[in-house]
C-alpha cells in the first residue's frame, strides 16, 4: 500500500481538494471541544495562517544517466525553505511585553540546497559497487525553538546538517542470499 501523504500525487492536489482539506481540519478542531479560552481560535488561526501563507517549500528532482550497460550516475536536489508563520503561532501565545520577538528563531530560513549523487558500477550481474553521497538538513522544530521562553538567554538553534560518504559493495551470492557490505563516513554539524 503506497502512503498518499509521503508519496503523493501532486495531481490530486487542487484548490478544490487543498480547501476541502482545511475545512476538515477545522472541523476537527471545532469537533475536540477545547476549553482553554481562546485556544480554538488560535488553532483556527493559525490553520488559516497555514492555509493562506504556507510554512514551507520542499521540492525535489532526480536524474539517472546511464552511458553504458555497468555505469550509471544518480543525482538528486531537493530545495527546502522554511516559512515564518511560526513567528505569528509564537506571538499568539502572548509573550511578556519586554519580551524581544525578534529573539525567536523562528524566522524565515535562507533557501537549502541539498543533493544527493550515487555512482553505481556493476561488475557483472551478481556484483555491484556503489559510491554514494547525501546531505540532510534538520530545522529545529516549534517546540525545540520554544525553550527561549525558559532560557532566554539561550542562543538560537541551528539547523542540524548531515554529510554522508559511503561506498558499498553488493553481491548475490544465491538467489535467496544477498551480501552488502558498506564503508561510511558521516560529518555532523549543529548537534
Amino acid at each position: 500500500v503506497r502512503n498518499t501523504w509521503g508519496h503523493c500525487n501532486v495531481n490530486d492536489w487542487t484548490e478544490v481538494f487543498f480547501s476541502d482539506c482545511f475545512s476538515k481540519l477545522k472541523t476537527l478542531v471545532r469537533s475536540l471541544g477545547l476549553t482553554t479560552p481562546g485556544l480554538e481560535k488560535m488553532a483556527l488561526d493559525q490553520l488559516f495562517d497555514w492555509e493562506t501563507k504556507g510554512n514551507y517549500l520542499n521540492m525535489y528532482v532526480q536524474a539517472n544517466y546511464k552511458p553504458s550497460e555497468k555505469l550509471k550516475f544518480v543525482g538528486g536536489l531537493r530545495l527546502q525553505k522554511a516559512g515564518d508563520g511560526l513567528n505569528h503561532w509564537a506571538s499568539s501565545y502572548g509573550l511578556p511585553n519586554d519580551y524581544n520577538a525578534a529573539d525567536l528563531p523562528l524566522e524565515a530560513t535562507d533557501l537549502q540546497v541539498i543533493p544527493r549523487v550515487a555512482v553505481i558500477y556493476s561488475i557483472n550481474q551478481k556484483n555491484i559497487v556503489k559510491l554514494l553521497y547525501g546531505k540532510a538538513v534538520r530545522d529545529p522544530s516549534y517546540f525545540e525553538s520554544n525553550d527561549k521562553f525558559l532560557y532566554p538567554d539561550m542562543k538560537p538553534l541551528e539547523p542540524e546538517i548531515i554529510n554522508t560518504f559511503e561506498l558499498n559493495y553488493i553481491a548475490a551470492i544465491s538467489p535467496k542470499f544477498t551480501l552488502n557490505f558498506s564503508v561510511y563516513r558521516n560529518l555532523l554539524e549543529n548537534l
